[in-house]
């Protein structure tokens, strides 16, 4: 069967696994009419697009490289329905994946540009696997976007260590001013913190311990180490509960950055500002689950427990 005709099939969700596997078969003779459907308009069906790029990076080369790196781009998003604006991001993000796989590093400057321009989520992973430099500080401030932030803190985490001076960078810069911090500023700044912890640099130990002693109230340092300030590096890595045989998180949960360097869990919510932690204080009665016993002088404002 000719390229063209498999090609439309890929829009067929009946039969478009078998036309994809043909497509790959026919290696670049196939790339043009592959090449044709992923560059084509946007569609509230993304999945036949998507096939396309996986088609080309399967096969890859130059003319599957040169269309794939088009379609970071091809369409202005910003134009379209929110309908379309979801399936071309699909679309882009499956493109810029399958560049990552492909390995070619005459991609790296596009995917920065998707990243930093488009706001293309897939660049990232795709970065990190080149282990290109350039985008580190790209990744690191889509931190503060809650819908990436993951996927953004997979690819700092993939990078690994080279991305800690853009991490602690990131640490100390307040939006949009150290007055009046904006709640994505902070949570940008608390994630750092603990992939800072999680990396595991000892380098940056006086940075994390000069924002543990922060006396700014919206410090996202501080909220992400815990209100009880230097008491929380004591309890990483404290002993366990005993209360009824169990084990438990140390109250000290908040402690976001030593807790990921003593290989505990600190919790996935950011500590909400004083006002907030006052407010649940006051809510809150009975006794906590078991806990993590805390050294003597703990002075946790949370609710008192049994390990105390």
């Amino acid at each position: 069967m000719r390229s063209e005709e498999l090609a439309a099939k890929l829009g067929d969700l009946t039969g478009n696994r078998e036309a994809m596997a043909q497509l790959i078969l026919q290696g670049e003779r196939a790339v043009p009419a592959v090449a044709a459907v992923l560059l084509g308009p946007p569609s509230s069906i993304a999945e036949p697009r998507c096939l396309a790029a996986e088609i080309l990076g399967a096969i890859g080369g130059e003319a599957a490289l040169s269309a794939l790196i088009r379609a970071l781009t091809i369409h202005d998003v910003r134009r379209l329905d929110p309908v379309l604006r979801l399936a071309e991001e699909a679309v882009r993000n499956r493109a810029a994946e399958q560049l990552g796989k492909l390995g070619n590093r005459r991609a790296i400057g596009p995917l920065i540009y998707a990243l930093a321009r488009e706001g293309v989520r897939g660049a990232m992973g795709a970065l990190a696997q080149f282990g290109e430099p350039g985008g580190i500080r790209y990744v690191v401030r889509r931190l503060e976007d809650p819908c990436d932030r993951v996927a953004a803190a997979d690819a700092v985490l993939r990078y690994g260590r080279i991305a800690v001076p853009d991490l602690a960078a990131t640490l100390i810069e307040l939006k949009p001013s150290a007055e009046d911090e904006a709640l994505m500023s902070m949570e940008r700044r608390a994630e750092a913190a603990r992939l800072l912890g999680v990396l595991g640099d000892d380098r940056v130990i006086p940075t994390l311990e000069a924002y543990l002693e922060d006396s700014a109230p919206r410090s996202a340092a501080r909220g992400g180490a815990g209100p009880a300030g230097p008491v929380a590096s004591r309890c990483a890595g404290w002993g366990t509960a005993t209360r009824g045989g169990e084990s438990g998180p140390c109250q000290h949960g908040r402690g976001r950055a030593l807790h990921g360097r003593a290989g505990i869990d600190g919790g996935s919510q950011y500590s909400p500002p004083r006002r907030r932690r006052r407010a649940e204080s006051r809510a809150t009665s009975g006794v906590a689950p078991a806990v993590r016993r805390c050294p003597p002088g703990c002075r946790d404002p949370g609710p008192a427990a049994a390990g105390h």
